[in-house]
This record gives C-alpha cells, structure tokens and sequence, in this order.
C-alpha cells in the first residue's frame, strides 16, 4: 500500500504544481463558470476574449472595461479525479488504531482488497486546471470605428492517469498466464501565457436584414510556452510465462520541453543548473493562435454565437527532451538479476535525450450557442432572466481540450439589476455531469463575482471528487 498510496500524492502533487488553456472543457471567467461554463451568446467585455471576439461589438451602456490585479484578479483553480473522495482516502491512507492506541498502517484482504480496486473502475485521470487572467482591457467606441481588446493570460492545465493494470499487479501479484498491458496510461500537461489582441466590427449594414445585429470578430494570439509534457505513444505490456519466466514489451515515446529559467535537471544528466524563476521566464516554446467568431440578434430575445478559437500551434525548440523505448521484447528468467530488473524499468521509462525540438497545437475548439432573454416574453416580470445553451467541441485530445463534445445550458436571474444569481449544468467532455452556481455584485463602474463549477461538490462534502472556484472582478466604464 505505501507503493500505491506515494504513487497517488506524487500525482496529485504533479497536478497541482504544473495545474487553464481554455479549450472545450476549461473554464475562462467566473460569471461563465457560474452558469455551468456557458457564454458563446451570453459574453461581454473582457469576458469575451478568448471565447468569442464577435461579442467584443455588442453594444452596452459602457465603452470601456477593464480587468487587473485591483482587487483581484479574475482566477479559475478546478482539481480533481475518478477515483478518491477524501472518505476515500482517510480510509485507506491514514492508517488506523491498534489495540495500544497507536496508529498503524491499514492492511487489506479478501474483499476489502477487492472494493478498494473497484473504486478505480470509473477511471484513474487526474485532472488539474489553473488560470490567471493577468490583464484585460476592452474599448468599444462606436459602430462605426469597431471594438477592440487586449489580455494578457496563464493557463496551465494538466491531465494524467496512471494504469489501472498496475494497481491489480500491485495487489494480485504476477499470475502466471496473465498479461498486464499499461496502454492507458496517459500523462499531458503545459504551462502556457497569451498575449491575445481582439478586433470586432458590426457588419449588419452589408447584409440582408434577416437579423436585428450581426458582429463579426478576430483574435490573434503570441503565446509563450514555459512547460510541456506529452505522451505521445505508449504499448507496453507484462506476461509471466508457465515457467515463471516475465516476457516484456515495451514502446513508449513522451515529449518533454521547459523553460531554461526553471533549472530542471534530468535523470539522464550529470550536471547542476541554476534557477532564475520570475515573472517573465524564458519562454521553451513559442508560437501563433486566430480565434474566428460571429455573434448575431434576431430580436430583443433571441442572440445565437459561432466561433472557432486556438487555432494554430506552438513550436518547442529550448530544453527539449525525447523519452523512447525501443519495443523489443525480452524475457527475464532470473528476477534477481540487477541487469534485467533495470531492463524492465527501462521498458517503462524510457532512455531520455535532448532533441532539436518539437511541435504541438494548440487546443483548438468549435463552439456553437444560442440565448433567449426570457423575461421579454412576459409583460409582467420580476427582475431579468437570460438562458443560455452552448456546444463545445474539441478537435485535439491536448490539455484542457477533449474530442468528446460537451452541452451546456446556463441562467442568470437579477431579482434587481445589481445582484445576478446563477446556474447551470455540463454535460460530456473530460467531466462528465457538473453543476455550476454563482452569484455577484454588480454596481455599475465595479463588478464582482464568485463562483463554483462543481456545486455538486458542495453538497457532497466528503464524498466529493472535483472541487472548483472561479472568482474576479473587472471595471465598466
């Protein structure tokens, strides 16, 4: 168990250490994050960047915004996993009194051994998500001249999960005629910052009067990359033969690049480098995004959004590192031989090297949504009510980005104007089934507000397996 259990924390600590590239499944803002991570139609202001530019040219009653450190910054933290609740954990992991009343380790058999690995059926991702929006500023002056904006961003994400077979090999040890295979291990993560310039401009003028308003907008991103870790290919497996001999083979390819600031040593080097850790490292990649976008109102209700964002990719050509193995097969017929043992942990690591550099994109997504005013439909109602529904696509498996589509429908009620109640639910995606709260303050000139993407977490207390908080503030003038 305290195999398992330093294998667990290690990943959790990886995740929290190099934790939001927004992609389908992040989250940007926390007004979004409060209606269950839905903003295609319903985003404004600084709000906007990043998920749809076109927005940057809808007309409120303020021209300018703004968003900085004062008071806060707008911040998005979400960890979490498929398998542990922190029931879970103190169960298994903080040992339990002996006859003495000293505390001890905990020892499973039978059928404890059993419901302890039934709880990794749903999964062993672990799954962390950070971002900071350090600056944003948006101006709006007219129709006529366009709208434009400028953000300054950190997103890291990470996504990794360990082999469900190795837990069974933990446990049950090596039967003979069985096969392990570790092909569902999975490691990505990256830190990245963008410097993302927006322009919007209304367009109904050139078109047919089919729509009340429609706006059209263009992103482009410089984005510095300072970490990245990706498992590209993995194949390898585990037999122990009838005559006890253990057949492996392994192939195994994994991409590695981080800033020269961060003094990272590897396992393959002899040498000591010195840190220089500061606001603005030296970046390991660099590279270009577009985000494309459309926003159009059909009347006082109904507003639809299109858009199509990190589109693009990032070259990584400073501290880059190949890990590889081969994919030979051998078999290891004496297990106490040094030689052979270190063969095997090979297969699984792989022989580390510096390379001249890699590629990677950039998690770019399609996103669809519609919003429907719905107070306007009534002649006597309390306050305001907005719906919204939003579809996320992905189009890579990179980090904070998923192929598997994502739904979402969201609400904001202001029983007055200057108080915005929220919610929402998501569904598919990397997460599965979430719930979204929120709430803020709104005054005009200053806004705040906080929120959760995992309310169902609240609720669930211990037996909770994600916790996430979205909060900021920005100024309307």
């Amino acid at each position: 168990m305290k195999i398992l259990k330093n294998l667990i924390v290690l990943s959790f600590s990886f995740s929290i250490a190099f934790a939001q590239g927004n992609g389908s499944i992040g989250i940007g803002d926390p007004r979004s994050a409060g209606m269950g991570n839905t903003f295609m139609a319903s985003s404004r202001g600084v709000y906007a960047i990043g998920k749809n530019p076109a927005n940057l040219a809808i007309p409120e009653s303020n021209a300018f915004e703004l968003s900085t450190f004062f008071p806060m910054p707008n911040m998005n933290l979400r960890l979490g996993n498929d398998f542990f609740t922190l029931d879970d954990y103190k169960k298994y992991f903080t040992g339990v009194l002996d006859s003495t009343g000293n505390r001890v380790g905990r020892y499973l058999e039978g059928s404890e051994k059993n419901k302890f690995l039934d709880l990794f059926d749903a999964g062993t991702a672990i799954r962390t998500n950070v971002s900071f929006n350090l600056f944003a500023i948006t101006y709006y002056p007219s129709a006529a001249i366009g709208a434009f904006g400028f953000s300054i961003n950190d997103k890291l994400s990470v996504r990794a999960a360990f082999p469900k077979d190795l837990l069974d090999l933990a446990f049950e040890g090596n039967t003979v005629g069985k096969t392990f295979t570790f092909d569902d291990m999975d490691a990505r993560a990256w830190y990245l910052r963008d410097y993302t310039l927006s322009y919007a401009r209304d367009l109904t003028p050139l078109l047919p009067k089919f729509f009340e308003r429609v706006t059209a907008g263009v992103s482009l991103k410089i984005v510095h990359g300072y970490f990245y870790v990706g498992l590209d290919k993995i194949n390898t497996a585990m037999t122990t033969l009838d005559n006890s001999n253990i057949s492996v083979s392994g192939n195994m390819k994994m991409n590695v690049a981080a800033s020269p600031d961060f003094g990272i040593v590897y396992d393959f080097e002899d040498t000591t480098k010195a840190q220089n850790i500061g606001p603005f490292p030296s970046p390991a990649g660099s590279g270009v995004g577009f985000d494309l976008g459309v926003s159009a109102k059909l009347n006082d209700i109904w507003s639809f959004g299109f858009a199509i964002t990190d589109i693009g990719s990032i070259s990584w050509d400073e501290g880059t590192v190949e890990y590889t193995s081969s994919g030979d097969e051998f078999v290891i017929n004496d297990p106490t031989n040094s030689e052979l043992i270190d063969s095997l942990a090979e297969s699984f690591k792989g022989e580390g090297q510096y390379t001249k550099g890699f590629n990677s994109g950039l998690p770019t997504a399609l996103r669809l949504g519609a919003s429907a005013q719905v107070d306007k439909y009534f002649d006597s109602f309390y306050g305001t009510l907005l719906v919204v529904v939003d579809y996320n696509q992905g189009f890579n498996d990179l980090p904070s980005n998923s192929t598997t589509p994502r739904f979402s429908i969201g609400t904001e009620y202001r029983p007055w104007a200057w108080f915005p109640l929220r919610t929402g639910f998501s569904f598919g995606g990397l997460h599965g089934f979430n719930w979204g709260f929120g709430f803020g303050f709104d005054a005009g000139l200053f806004e705040f507000n906080l929120a959760t993407s995992d309310f169902q977490s609240l609720v669930a207390g211990n037996s909770a397996k994600r916790v996430g908080i979205s909060m900021g503030t920005r100024w309307r003038f």
